[in-house]
């Protein structure tokens, strides 16, 4: 009886407890967060102008040239094919410091794989309208912009400023 009446007793106080626990006030809640606040914020690009001398990996205000929004773009609206974007992208390429010609920043590099046969550029605008990207992987290189091919390279694709000259005298067209 005694064992009933104790084990009576801690089922009373458990309850007693338990019912006190979930009858108390609540801890005040931390007050939420302003609009906004906590929130990841988008990092702003810097100016395509400011990647001209640096390499096409090296980054600028923590974004590197070939994964600034106006490039990311121009590669994959080009119509190159997908192994010249790879390839533009592959950190283990050979690349060269982006230079400036007249009218575009020129990024370019080649597979150090294939001898340097598979070589690759992008032109862009400074504003980062306009670009266009050629891809060497045969004997003739192509130009590819806005989505298609549109004309043939030789002997590959521009490197240097005086080459790059050649290679995009008449563009951008407007």
């Amino acid at each position: 009886m005694k064992r009933l009446v104790a084990a009576a007793a801690f089922a009373v106080l458990a309850s007693a407890c338990t019912a006190a626990e979930s009858e108390a006030p609540a801890a005040p809640a931390e007050p939420a967060p302003p609009a906004g606040a906590g929130a990841p914020v988008a990092q702003a690009a810097p100016p395509l102008s400011a990647y001209v001398g640096k390499y096409p990996f090296d980054e600028v205000d923590g974004v590197a040239f070939i994964d600034h929004p106006d490039v990311r773009r121009a590669l994959e609206t080009s119509g190159a094919p997908a192994e010249a974007i790879a390839l533009a992208r592959d950190r283990d390429t050979v690349v060269v410091p982006i230079f400036r010609t007249e009218t575009a920043l020129v990024a370019s590099g080649y597979d150090p794989r294939a001898g340097g046969s598979v070589n690759w550029n992008l032109a862009i605008t400074p504003n980062g309208e306009q670009a266009v990207v050629c891809y060497q992987s045969e004997p003739i290189g192509h130009m590819y912009e806005n989505g298609r091919r549109t004309h043939p390279v030789q002997p590959r694709c521009a490197s240097d400023l005086e080459s790059a000259g050649d290679q995009l005298f008449e563009w951008p067209s407007n």
